[in-house]
């Protein structure tokens, strides 16, 4: 009999995905939880699945987040609007990033969704509204300075900016003589060519 140890089909890592679908259920000691079922989208897992179970209760973390404030949250980050809990119609509408780690479970290894998090640059204490703009208005000084020492050492293309409205202007005229040898256009019915914060589980 081998007592080798399965391996997950996913490998433990950081994925980009996309909610399929959500619903309401219990863990088999009865507690609430959600269960959501998400599909990978990095190159090489294409359509590959794994769920996430979120759960609720009042126990806090050490940013004094309960359960419930972490399991809404990722709901949320996936495109819920947090009204309609029967069908979670607009789980999905958002892609976010999973954190799969691999853990024991009767023997065996199997692949977890640790965090669901927002896509976007992973920060710790993101600055808010007033702070930006008070940053804002701190650096414009700064920033006029900088930017008169970048165009007196030649930094901005000054020529190159002063000749773009001549481009423009003479574009219609070298259009004209280039539209004698250019393909006929589309027809318009046709239209133009179609180009191909960590929350725990």
């Amino acid at each position: 009999m081998s007592t080798e140890m399965r391996v997950p089909r996913i490998a433990a890592g950081t994925y980009r995905a996309r909610a399929k679908g959500a619903q309401l259920c219990y863990t088999s000691k009865g507690r609430e939880q959600v269960a959501v079922e998400f599909e990978l989208l990095d190159d090489g897992w294409e359509h590959e699945r794994i769920t996430w179970y979120g759960y609720f209760g009042d126990t806090a973390d050490k940013a004094n987040k309960t359960l419930t404030d972490r399991t809404l949250e990722s709901l949320m980050y996936a495109g819920w609007n947090g009204e309609d809990w029967e069908y979670f119609q607009d789980v999905g509408c958002n892609e976010v990033s999973l954190v799969i780690e691999h853990d024991r479970y009767e023997g065996d290894l199997i692949a977890k969704v640790r965090w669901v998090n927002r896509l976007g640059l992973a920060v710790k204490a993101p600055m808010g509204e007033n702070d930006r703009k008070a940053f804002a208005a701190r650096m414009k000084g700064s920033v006029l300075a900088v930017k008169r020492e970048v165009a007196q050492a030649g930094g901005t293309n000054t020529a190159a900016s002063q000749a773009r409205p001549q481009a423009r202007a003479a574009a219609p005229s070298q259009a004209r003589s280039q539209s004698r040898n250019s393909a006929p256009p589309l027809d318009d019915e046709r239209g133009p060519p179609v180009a191909d914060d960590e929350i725990p589980f």
